[in-house]
């Protein structure tokens, strides 16, 4: 690991830890989330330039694969079969506003056919840049859109869940609610697994493979 990567990694962390507790002196809804992600775009815009280490980021993607793999659950799986005309609509409506927004941005933004498509697809920033990359697109144009979509749902959704009338305490969860947790064993092993999986991933042409490993 090189100093420069060093100084980002200490930059990043100096600046989140910051972001936080400012979040939480202030009373930011969710401030381990928002306050990092405030800083953080602040001090880019600003003119500071950050570099997240990619093997720090798949790290990163590593664990947020097995937080969203371990919300699955049976009662997620019995609610499919409660509520299937509600997911149905669901599903429709996701696809009606991502071929409105790709139209919408081929005409306001120029921006071509396939990458207006991937630019107005929900789900997870790497997934939609590493199919860009595989495509040979540029992905310049669609990390920017993805990336203001992911701040505003980041400030956004905590503060709409607090003029909801949701207490989110530091994290997500609402304050009070009991959450079953994997225990550390169990994540180390999944872990482990899911490290053995992402080269088979990333083998098949799978994109963003630890994070899709992990869930």
């Amino acid at each position: 690991m090189t100093l420069h990567t060093l100084r980002q990694i200490g930059l990043l962390l100096g600046l989140g830890g910051t972001g936080a507790a400012l979040g939480m002196v202030i009373g930011l809804p969710v401030p381990l989330l928002t306050g990092p992600a405030i800083l953080t775009t602040a001090a880019t815009l600003a003119g500071l330039r950050l570099e997240f280490p990619k093997r720090l980021r798949d790290g990163v993607f590593l664990l947020a694969g097995l937080a969203i793999g371990a919300t699955v659950s049976q009662e997620s799986v019995q609610a499919l079969a409660t509520w299937p005309l509600a997911f149905a609509i669901l599903g429709v409506a996701i696809l009606a506003m991502i071929l409105i927004g790709q139209r919408m941005m081929q005409r306001l933004m120029g921006i071509d056919r396939r990458s207006g498509l991937l630019a107005s697809a929900p789900g997870h920033l790497s997934f939609v840049i590493a199919l860009g990359e595989d495509l040979g697109l540029k992905t310049d144009r669609i990390a920017i859109v993805q990336s203001i979509r992911v701040l505003a749902l980041t400030l956004i959704v905590p503060v709409a869940a607090r003029f909801g009338g949701f207490e989110t305490g530091l994290g997500l969860a609402p304050v009070g609610e009991t959450i079953a947790e994997m225990t550390l064993v169990q994540t180390g092993i999944v872990a482990v697994a899911a490290l053995a999986l992402a080269p088979v991933l990333r083998w098949i042409g799978a994109p963003a493979p630890v994070l899709l490993a992990g869930m």
